[in-house]
């Protein structure tokens, strides 16, 4: 295929961005006394953009942290407020024989079902974005994919979720008395 203009172009990337000068010095080595010379170079628009999204972590990172704290706030007081209105029919329940812990373990069944229903619809909604934001973003990068330690993470930031949300909730049912039926 050498020969007079024609130009051929291809497009390698390694695995970790940060590899890609290196692999660009290794195909240089490897291609050197080639006839046409072969010239490897990183992309450095993506180059830019990477760096640029490494600095743009930080702040995503920030403001995961910031939605955390806002579903442990609001999750926490609804069912706060759930349980000192559910009190009178704590009472009733135990009243009609049903033991305390059982009455702690009605509210670990709903928080348990609203954490892991939010958290698969959270999942299923990332990953419909991430399907579609390589195309969203014109083609700045070839890969977009949520980092390793997000999945990793998940069930032990659920877990701190259900416990700080599951404090108020549980600490009601286990001290509910039969006389709190009297509210009711």
């Amino acid at each position: 295929m050498a020969g007079t203009g024609f130009v051929l172009s291809y497009s390698v990337e390694a695995k970790a961005p940060q590899d890609n000068q290196s692999v660009a010095a290794r195909i240089d080595a490897e291609f050197a006394q080639d006839d046409p010379p072969v010239t490897a170079y990183p992309d450095t628009a993506r180059e830019d953009a990477r760096s640029r999204f490494g600095k743009v972590q930080y702040l995503v990172a920030l403001v995961m942290g910031a939605l955390f704290l806002s579903c442990v706030l609001v999750l926490a007081s609804v069912m706060a407020f759930a349980a000192e209105e559910r009190r009178s029919q704590l009472g009733v329940l135990c009243v009609l024989g049903f033991s305390r812990p059982v009455l702690a373990s009605s509210f670990v069944l709903e928080v348990l079902g609203i954490i892991l229903s939010g958290a698969l619809a959270g999942i299923a909604l990332g990953e419909l974005a991430l399907h579609y934001l390589p195309v969203w973003l014109q083609g700045s990068f070839l890969r977009v994919m949520p980092a390793p330690w997000a999945y990793q993470l998940l069930p032990l930031w659920l877990g701190v979720l259900a416990l700080i949300t599951l404090l108020r909730p549980c600490l009601v049912a286990l001290h509910a008395q039969p006389l709190d039926c009297r509210n009711a």
